[in-house]
């Protein structure tokens, strides 16, 4: 299995970043370091499982790709439940 670690260094680190950005009212670059935080995260959760993660940069489809690999429908009833959230999250990244 790739060294997947790396994925989850990379999201803490961003999660960090977002939360200054946006403690000092950067609130653009915080969305887009807090969805970056989130879709690497959940590339480290599925690589963890099944040794690769998807290449795609869509938080929406990493998120049904997780409750997937892991036959977990909270996950599912979680992301549908905040799809909004979850939409301006992904257009923080793509608005950047």
């Amino acid at each position: 299995m790739e060294n997947i670690l790396f994925l989850k260094d990379k999201a803490k680190k961003f999660f960090k970043v977002g939360i200054k950005l946006f403690q000092e009212k950067i609130f653009d670059l915080a969305a887009f370091s807090l969805e970056q935080s989130c879709q690497l995260f959940v590339k480290y959760l599925i690589a963890k499982k099944v040794g690769e993660w998807p290449k795609t940069h869509f938080l929406s489809v990493l998120i049904k790709e997780l409750a997937k690999i892991y036959n977990e429908d909270k996950i599912l009833e979680f992301f549908n439940e905040k799809e909004l959230f979850f939409d301006d999250l992904e257009d923080a990244y793509f608005t950047s």
